[in-house]
């Protein structure tokens, strides 16, 4: 790797499995200094202030803009109303977030998955897809979207491949 990340922290939740963990080891791949935490964002604004800025990357899911049970064909153990309203809620917070961060140099933005991610939790459902992402290919996309300039790209919601291939339109809170 390039060690883009180099003397910058990271700190990651959920980082036991799935997402959370291919994107903690990208970012220490990357030169990270990686804490796997529960904190809550409110926490760490403050250092990240202190420190001159940084970037928060929320993870947030299609479910946020999708009715029902989600994308399971069948709707069994689908993505119940209480998981897709929790990430429409973490996406407004996201944007919340980034106004009121804006001028301390702190990019709060949000990664959701353009396409299934294949982890231990979509295992069972994987036969029903037919165009899947790996979780590595996600947490690439975490990366990058940790290195935007945060006077360019804050406050958004944005795909993983809109993320790989950078075809997102840099969006300003100002």
């Amino acid at each position: 790797m390039t060690q883009r990340l180099a003397g910058r922290a990271a700190i990651v939740t959920g980082a036991s499995r799935g997402l959370g963990r291919a994107i903690a080891v990208a970012l220490a791949a990357e030169g990270a200094a990686v804490a796997v935490a529960y904190e809550l964002m409110q926490r760490v604004c403050p250092d990240m202030i202190d420190a001159g800025g940084g970037s928060i990357v929320n993870i947030t899911s299609v479910a946020s803009r999708m009715p029902g049970d989600g994308p399971y064909p069948d709707r069994s153990g689908g993505v119940l109303p209480g998981y897709g309203g929790s990430k429409a809620a973490l996406e407004h917070l996201t944007q919340c977030a980034a106004f009121d961060l804006a001028g301390h140099n702190v990019a709060v933005n949000a990664l959701s998955p353009s396409k299934p991610i294949l982890t231990p939790g979509l295992a069972y459902y994987a036969r029903e897809f037919v165009d899947t992402a790996p979780a590595d290919e996600f947490a690439h996309a975490a990366v990058e979207l940790a290195l935007v300039d945060p006077a360019v790209v804050t406050g958004r919601t944005i795909g993983h491949l809109q993320v790989l291939d950078g075809s997102f339109r840099p969006f300003t809170l100002s």
